[in-house]
């Protein structure tokens, strides 16, 4: 027994899970519940966001497969479901029950049209057989580092859409693909052992790690890259765990803990990865609830931890992933002691799209602190005052800073000691403060500008910014301050005074301007083009 969608009314009713489906029109039929769908020559089934069509049978597309972006759910217990006809293409939602076997036949091809608008699988955890391919449009096709996974069982090598120089490759110094390693290797002066760094990969290696990718359509051919990158594979469809490894960055010489367990990491899956979800499980075995994701169109890192508040946020920065974990995407967490491990799940999955290009911040008292250079390229650097920070490392609020490869970029963070930080928790704003900040550039006599976010800063409060070459104190009240970079002066030349505004009778505050001790120290990993 079937039921036909002509674009206006079903032939013989709606259909249920015991009734076919046959697709005549691509006009939407809105949601519905068949057993088996066929997709008739010249249509499509549209399926509008928001709306879910429940399959509980095979679908046999003689036409063009699926059209919109909502779900598309297989649903037989116990029982496989295939896919046949021709190919198709979708850039919604493939969610497979639990209990459900999907077999793709090799014809599924989750699509992309923007950075922030692609096919997923997510949803329940069924098995899912058959190929499926996967495609990902790039923000730009700049010359430059892009951090990657892959979200299927495939090797490195049938990554389509851009040029892999890899082990394999005669002239090493033209190799322009890395994966970091990071176990034990030469020993450290203090005990414990340098990692092994930056390797670049085998034909073999595969989804199971993460990898740094150098691109310039300017090499004539050498290392080309397209608007977009696609691969095809069994799509990673389980839970997965990553052993982490406590070493020192061979980058960074030294014994000091906080250039100590980076580990570069792929998400695995074909969907988005909810950063708040994945560092607030029981499973994310390390102390430093952060994970840290490059933005090649800013050439920085950004930082987000478990209350999804990140390190970068300006209406001229690039949004990104802030609060998911895109598919394609590698990144990096830390770890803080030995044996440590993070398990990355299914459960950590989401659906939605919207985060994928939001930036998000928690309700307390910061300031962000933007530096750029006259063509845009940039720096932030975050100081919240939150009534749970303490005067030491807060492994779920302060955020390390994982400095750029990128030489055009600037550097900007706060320090105390050998701690070096991207985010700067302290305790709630009741005395006078300074903070040091350090500013990094390769630009000799560049000028830049710092450019203050105070939208979430007390105005009951102050903040200055002292220029220690010109003995100058700018009240950040009153705007930007610009400067020209003398790298003969030193790193340390600026420094940020928070006092509360002076009160009268039993609230008035001291006068004294009590140093803030504070730093988080970074490890800067950077492959050699």
């Amino acid at each position: 027994m079937a039921t036909t969608w002509n674009g206006t009314t079903w032939s013989g009713g709606a259909p249920t899970n015991a009734v076919d489906a046959v697709i005549a029109s691509s006009v939407t039929p809105g949601a519905f519940t068949c057993a088996n769908l066929t997709i008739n020559s010249g249509v499509s089934l549209t399926i509008n966001t928001g709306v879910t069509v429940t399959v509980a049978g095979n679908i046999t597309n003689n036409g063009n497969g699926l059209a919109g972006m909502g779900t598309i759910q297989f649903n037989k217990n116990a029982s496989t479901v295939q896919l046949s006809g021709n190919a198709i293409a979708f850039e919604g939602i493939v969610d497979v029950v639990a209990g459900t076997t999907l077999n793709t036949g090799g014809l599924l091809t989750l699509t992309a049209s923007t950075t922030t608008s692609y096919g997923r699988i997510t949803g329940s955890t069924g098995v899912i057989t058959g190929n499926v391919t996967v495609q990902k449009v790039l923000a730009n096709t700049n010359a430059g580092w892009r951090q990657i996974s892959l979200p299927v069982d495939a090797p490195l090598t049938s990554l389509v859409g851009i040029d892999l120089l890899n082990s394999t490759y005669p002239n090493v110094n033209d190799r322009n693909v890395f994966y970091y390693d990071p176990a034990n290797g030469t020993a450290a002066p203090f005990g414990g052992f340098y990692a092994v760094g930056w390797t670049a990969p085998s034909n073999t290696d595969d989804e199971t790690r993460a990898y740094t990718i150098f691109s310039d359509n300017s090499l004539a051919g050498l290392k080309d890259i397209s608007s977009s990158i696609s691969i095809t594979g069994v799509p990673n469809h389980a839970s997965y765990t990553v052993n982490l490894n406590y070493s020192y960055d061979p980058a960074s010489p030294g014994n000091s803990s906080i250039q100590r367990g980076w580990n570069f990491i792929p998400n695995r899956f074909p969907s988005n990865i909810d950063v708040s979800v994945l560092v607030n499980d029981a499973n994310f075995g390390t102390t430093y609830k952060a994970v840290h994701v490059y933005d090649e169109i800013n050439g920085q890192y950004v930082a987000i931890n478990q209350s999804s508040r990140n390190t970068y946020n300006n209406t001229t920065s690039h949004p990104i992933a802030t609060s998911d974990l895109m598919p394609f995407q590698g990144f990096w967490v830390k770890a803080t002691s030995t044996s440590q491990s993070i398990q990355v799940k299914m459960a950590h999955r989401s659906t939605d799209l919207s985060t994928s290009a939001v930036y998000t911040r928690r309700s307390s008292e910061q300031l962000r602190l933007h530096v750029a250079d006259a063509s845009g390229r940039a720096d932030q650097v975050t100081v919240i005052f939150d009534e749970t920070a303490t005067e030491a490392l807060d492994g779920a609020i302060d955020m390390f800073k994982l400095k750029s490869p990128n030489r055009t970029v600037p550097t900007l963070y706060c320090q105390e000691g050998d701690l070096e930080l991207s985010a700067n928790a302290l305790p709630a704003l009741n005395k006078a403060r300074k903070v040091q900040l350090i500013f990094e550039s390769w630009k000799k006599d560049s000028t830049y500008t710092f450019t203050p976010d105070l939208s979430a800063f007390n105005q009951d409060a102050k903040v200055q910014i002292e220029d220690r070459k010109t003995g100058r104190f700018h009240d950040l009240a009153e705007g930007a301050y610009q400067f020209v970079y003398d790298d003969a002066f030193g790193k340390d030349r600026f420094v940020l005074h928070f006092t509360q505004h002076e009160k009268s009778g039993i609230n008035a505050l001291s006068a004294n301007d009590h140093g803030v001790a504070f730093s988080k120290n970074n490890t800067s990993i950077t492959p050699n083009n």
